[in-house]
């Protein structure tokens, strides 16, 4: 359980990076869309049920060295997770976010993650693809 523990507290930290980037990255991006397409900024909030019978997370696949490593390398989970407007579970209800979450190195603590965003709610009803690659914790 405890190794559980730091694999979502890794991915809680990405999803919260992720919504709140710095000044220099918010920067950078502005300086790649100054094109004639039009941007917008979301904020949404990725709601992970850890644990119970309506668990959203689930452990899928492990290498032979997963157990003895320090940063879990080799974990695969996978997760079909509520998307909300707000911070609360119960806040409204815009999509799911569904897709892999890896342990993606074998000396740090870093999470591969490929997930798919799927927005029913708003003026963006679509899919979103997004993959991270590696990202540090």
């Amino acid at each position: 359980m405890g190794k559980f523990s730091i694999v979502m507290f890794m991915f809680c930290s990405l999803v919260i990076a992720m919504a709140y980037g710095n000044a220099q990255e918010q920067a950078r991006f502005q300086n790649l869309c100054r094109g004639t397409e039009k941007t917008t900024t979301l904020q949404i909030f990725i709601q992970d049920e850890l644990g119970g019978k309506n668990k959203t997370v689930w452990e899928v696949a492990r290498s032979s060295i997963t157990a003895n490593s320090p940063t879990l390398f080799g974990q695969v989970r996978v997760l079909d997770d509520l998307i909300t407007a707000g911070p609360s579970r119960t806040s409204e209800k815009i999509g799911r976010a569904q897709g892999l979450i890896t342990s993606a190195d074998l000396k740090e603590p870093a999470l591969g993650n490929e997930l798919e965003l799927y927005i029913y709610r708003w003026a963006l009803q679509r899919k979103y693809t997004m993959h991270f690659g590696e990202e540090s914790i």
